[in-house]
């Protein structure tokens, strides 16, 4: 079950690739950044790659309207929400699923 968690929030990192007409909202840019850091830490070595992965799905956003989302407590409550369900999830397989999400492309 836990894994089929950390699935579903990869899940939405992928679908939120396919819809970046418009830049992500600052709780869908805490919810990506959350799940991101959360697979740098578990999986240290690849690091570079989600930061690679991280730049790919937020686009041309500027990084004044970045830091300016970074900033808002809709942000900050979505990755402390995504970073505490994210903890819940047993190494072993949060590390798996980060790996797994970067086979895809």
């Amino acid at each position: 079950m836990r894994i089929y968690r950390i699935h579903c929030l990869v899940s939405a990192i992928v679908l939120s690739q396919l819809a970046l007409a418009e830049p992500l909202s600052a709780p869908s840019l805490g919810q990506v950044e959350g799940i991101l850091d959360f697979c740098s830490q578990v999986d240290s070595k690849s690091a570079p790659k989600y930061r690679e992965r991280a730049q790919g799905i937020l686009g041309n956003a500027s990084e004044k309207d970045m830091a300016k989302a970074r900033k808002s407590g809709d942000y900050k409550k979505a990755y402390s929400w995504i970073n505490s369900e994210l903890h819940k999830v047993s190494k072993d397989d949060a590390t798996r699923t980060c790996t797994d999400f970067l086979k895809e492309k």
